[in-house]
């Protein structure tokens, strides 16, 4: 009877495969938020200034869960990567408030920017989600190249970014295309956006006056 309960004692129970990558996923660094912002010139005062007072209130959330946020800013003809994955408010609070506005939306730039910097950090992190805070009004493609004519880069515009959202889907990022105009102002142009991308649309609440 000894010999069989040190025998019993002695077994080992096997551990599966699953349960070992369980593991692994729980000891990642949580989420990446990326804020890719519109920063061009028809985002007006009030539109960047509900922006950055939601983002500011997704920030203190973010830190409170650990989790990371990038903010990407694109206007003018130009994406710029202004903040790389960080977990510090203080640092991304700065890029917010140091934020430079004006020109014309290279929404594609921004998105391509935003997609660089998601197979740059590869799987680091549980998740990632994209917030692209913007009024829908992209005009200026990726390919500047031919005939100048609006109807014409429209189409290309939209085009492209049909193109952007095939790789966006393979990032496995969420995305989330959220509506900086005002409730009375039209959505159309931001729910044709966030169609084309195949994300979800949020519009901002309205402001809470204190």
């Amino acid at each position: 009877m000894r010999a069989m309960a040190v025998q019993a004692r002695d077994t080992i129970t096997p551990v599966s495969p699953n349960a070992l990558r369980y593991k692994l996923l729980k000891d990642k660094q949580g989420t990446l938020f990326i804020f890719a912002i519109d920063a061009s010139g028809s985002m007006a005062a009030n539109r960047i200034a509900r922006a950055k007072s939601t983002i500011l209130r997704l920030l203190r959330k973010s830190y409170l869960n650990r989790d990371s946020v990038a903010i990407v800013s694109f206007h003018g003809m130009t994406a710029n990567l202004d903040l790389p994955p960080s977990r510090s408010i203080l640092r991304a609070r700065r890029v917010l408030d140091n934020l430079r506005m004006g020109g014309s939306t290279p929404l594609g730039a921004g998105l391509v920017t935003t997609i660089e910097l998601i197979e740059l950090v590869g799987d680091k992190f549980g998740e990632t989600v994209v917030l692209l805070f913007t009024d829908g009004r992209s005009n200026v493609p990726l390919r500047r190249s031919g005939l100048n004519v609006r109807a014409l880069r429209h189409l290309k515009i939209e085009g492209e970014l049909r193109e952007l959202q095939v790789a966006l889907k393979k990032t496995r990022a969420r995305v989330i295309v959220v509506d900086t105009q005002k409730e009375f102002e039209s959505s159309e142009e931001t729910r044709r956006l966030a169609e084309i991308l195949h994300a979800q649309f949020v519009k901002l609440a309205p402001a809470v006056v204190r």
